[in-house]
């Protein structure tokens, strides 16, 4: 169930959604480090979880 909501959290802040924009933004200077690369991170853990979901067949 955490694994299913966290996909779901992910894709809003990759979405172009105001508030999540804001949430990386303050992340990324939280970090120091390049909003972009906060949304490179989060495109991998998204193509991760496509992958992982499809071979075991999790539903999300």
């Amino acid at each position: 169930m955490l694994g299913l909501r966290s996909g779901v959290f992910m894709r809003k802040l990759r979405s172009k959604d105001a508030d999540a924009q804001a949430a990386v933004l303050v992340a990324a200077e939280e970090l120091d480090i390049d909003p972009e690369e906060i949304h490179t991170l989060i495109d991998l853990i998204l193509e991760l979880w496509a992958m992982l979901s499809a071979l075991f067949g999790w539903d999300d």
